[in-house]
């Protein structure tokens, strides 16, 4: 997950709310960071993304306790 990271100049928040699962899959570093999100969304892995910062945590979380939530990364265009 590091190098994905790297790769795509992403910086993990809160790495602690992954779940512990083992995911294996073979990921070209030039495919679209969307690809390798959607690997770990079907892995069951949520994840949220904003600009260049990755969460692993439920936002609404902190949409409750009054501080700004990141967006669900999707692979749909927004409109």
């Amino acid at each position: 997950m590091a190098d994905m990271m790297r790769w795509y100049g992403l910086q993990v928040k809160n790495p602690e709310c992954a779940p512990p699962v083992l995911i294996s899959a073979q990921l070209c570093y030039r495919e679209p960071v969307e690809k390798m999100l959607s690997v770990l969304r079907q892995h069951g892995v949520p994840t949220y993304r904003k600009d260049n910062t990755l969460t692993l945590c439920d936002p609404a979380l902190r949409i409750r306790s009054g501080t700004a939530a990141l967006q669900q990364t999707s692979i749909i265009p927004e409109k």
